[in-house]
């Protein structure tokens, strides 16, 4: 090749990129632009995205992102901080604000008549999808609280039903005394076996300390409510058998793990194995979650079968007992029967009506419906009489009423029996103070900590009067298909629903009739309402400034939603609370409980700081106290 010829050629090759740049540096120069021009426009929606409210006319929580919401803000951190940052961190004065959680729209109130408004006036509620996922893996889909329009209201009388009958009633509170006692035998001979015991006992060089168990006061609950849930649905006291036995049977650990695998399962709702259990349910996890549901499942076809299998006449007997022997029916038996009534009637009345009703899976229904019965009953009065007892050691005067009020009681039983008297009905009613201390406690810990509600049409936020009164405003009206949070562990912690909300008083809710002088003949604790409350003048307050330092004003019922309100409230509350009532008044009166000292979380339990004691946490749908709250447990001088 001679030197031209190479000239020419490293010439052309020098042009060919050139060339090509020529020809489309238009097209790309304009690609630029446009890219440039998308880049920027995705910004702007981003951001508008971002900055947009569910509602213009309430302050939305900050940390909003276009995609997730607010969700990376709440993920993996303590319940009590994720409420703080999505309902009071941007809450103008009248505790309203708004929030993402992914495209949903949110509106938390913490007026009490905000929450009452919407929970009367709506009662669809539905959860985020993967979490409804993970809630019919473990109790199906007919569970009570997933239920919706119809076939909702039609189990929810049936459960009201089979909850009425004064025979079921009186049958109840016979078997929760019935179970509290074998609980206080069992312990007894427990701690009298533990004062020979080295291990049990840690004696001092002057004196030895009582015998005493160590043990969680939420595992002992436990036991109690598992074993009246046998007596009271099934029918069987020696079905679960935790009171004699001191642990959890294999159908009670069942629900226990149960219980537990959900929360698990709801603190990673993205990994594959929690969402398909059966998938991969080689996994340690999944096959133990397979194994309980499996196990509980044929236990509630099998009682289900049994009383199918009963004759006709003994499973419809009139409420009188005059059939079967005056024996009460299980709640078990009186579902299925209101359920058979329930179609009967419509059949006969209307086909139309009660076609849909004869197409739904009866048996599926109530072994679902009793599965989140048995998990409603076993989860939240376990935790109200666990948070209980943490109060009623940290508070001596507040046993001390308690004692002295379930003293008074029992002698008038006592008195009652030997003249032939039946008080069964009106024990629970006589022990106010206990009442007053429990309703307390749900206030300042309630189990289901948030409830919502899903708008099916426009809905008008009543006027703000009151503490909240601090800014005009205008109506506000919440728009259809919005959800409403209604946070009651924040509403029933504010101020401005509770004064002084962090203190365990009692006193709320009952107040001494008859003076301080236990001599008194009319020396009782009644119910305290506000209208019956004489207000303080100045003059009063100057006379006896001591007594009124300590006043506080009488509870708000209805503030206190730990069941909830309006048609989705707890059905089966006034049985909680007579269990609640009944198990309190039954282990204070045997046993002293007392917090252990010297453990991390006592070191920093104040007054101030209420929940350092027991640290409350997240438990699938509910909280409750970490560690099971351990306790010193001894019998009690007489």
């Amino acid at each position: 090749m001679d030197g031209s010829t190479a000239s020419s050629f490293f010439n052309s090759t020098e042009m060919i990129p050139w060339s090509w740049l020529d020809a489309w540096w238009p097209w790309l120069m304009a690609l630029g632009c446009v890219g440039g021009c998308c880049c920027w426009v995705w910004k702007r929606i981003i951001q508008a995205l971002s900055a947009q409210r569910p509602h213009p006319q309430i302050p939305m929580a900050p940390g909003n992102h276009w995609f997730w919401g607010h969700l990376r803000l709440v993920a993996g951190i303590p319940f009590q901080d994720s409420l703080q940052r999505l309902t009071q961190t941007a809450d103008n004065d009248h505790g309203r604000c708004s929030y993402f959680i992914g495209s949903q729209a949110y509106i938390s109130v913490l007026r009490w008549q905000d929450a009452q408004a919407i929970l009367h006036v709506e009662f669809t509620r539905s959860y985020p999808q993967l979490i409804e996922r993970y809630i019919t893996n473990v109790f199906g889909k007919y569970s009570i609280g997933l239920l919706r329009e119809r076939v909702w209201k039609y189990e929810r009388s049936a459960i009201l039903r089979s909850l009425a009958p004064h025979d079921f009633l009186r049958a109840s509170r016979q078997s929760i005394r019935h179970v509290t006692q074998t609980m206080v035998q069992t312990l007894k001979q427990r701690i009298a076996l533990s004062s020979s015991s080295s291990s049990s006992i840690t004696a001092t060089t002057d004196e030895s300390p009582p015998p005493f168990l160590e043990l969680p006061v939420e595992h002992l609950i436990k036991m109690i409510t598992v074993d009246i849930l046998g007596l009271t649905i099934f029918d069987d006291d020696r079905l679960f058998d935790c009171c004699r036995q001191l642990q959890l049977s294999s159908l009670a650990q069942a629900f226990e793990n149960l219980g537990t695998d959900l929360n698990r399962r709801l603190s990673a709702p993205l990994d594959p194995r929690n969402l398909w259990p059966r998938t991969f349910g080689g996994t340690p996890d999944n096959r133990r979650f397979l194994q309980d549901r499996a196990l509980l499942q044929s236990f509630l076809q099998r009682m289900i079968q049994q009383r199918q299998q009963e004759p006709q006449e003994r499973r419809q007997s009139d409420n009188n007992g005059n059939n079967n022997n005056s024996k009460s029916k299980d709640f078990l038996t009186l579902l299925m029967e209101a359920h058979d009534d329930e179609i009967n009637s419509k059949s006969s009345s209307s086909s139309s009506s009660s076609s849909w009703k004869a197409e739904l899976p009866l048996d599926q229904i109530i072994k679902d419906v009793t599965l989140s019965i048995l998990f409603a009953g076993f989860d939240t009065t376990t935790i109200t009489l666990t948070y209980t007892l943490y109060l009623i050691s940290r508070h001596p005067p507040v046993e001390a009423n308690c004692l002295e009020e379930i003293r008074r009681v029992v002698q008038d039983q006592h008195q009652a029996d030997d003249n032939h008297e039946d008080n069964d009905d009106d024990i629970t009613q006589r022990l106010v103070y206990l009442r007053g201390v429990i309703r307390e406690a749900l206030r300042l810990y309630p189990p289901a900590y948030t409830t919502s509600r899903n708008l099916q049409k426009d809905q008008t936020l009543p006027p703000v009067t009151g503490n909240y009164n601090k800014t005009k405003e205008t109506i506000i009206t919440l728009p259809k298909g919005c959800t409403v949070l209604v946070p009651i562990w924040s509403l029933q912690r504010h101020e401005c629903n509770f004064p002084d909300p962090l203190s365990f008083r009692p006193d709320r809710w009952v107040k001494k009739r008859g003076g301080d002088n236990p001599q008194h003949q009319q020396s009782c604790w009644v119910e305290r309402y506000a209208e019956d409350e004489e207000p303080i003048t100045s003059s009063s307050s100057s006379s006896s400034s001591s007594s009124h330092n300590d006043y506080i004003p009488p509870g708000n019922r209805k503030a206190l939603l730990a069941f909830s309100a309006g048609a989705r409230s707890c059905p089966g509350s006034k049985f909680a609370m007579t269990e609640a009532v009944l198990i309190l008044a039954g282990l204070l009166s045997e046993f002293r409980f007392e917090r252990i000292v010297g453990n991390d979380d006592d070191d920093d339990a104040t007054d101030d700081d209420i929940d350092a004691g027991c640290r409350p946490e997240r438990n699938g749908i509910v909280q409750r106290p970490a560690n099971g709250l351990p306790m010193r447990i001894s019998v009690r001088n007489q």
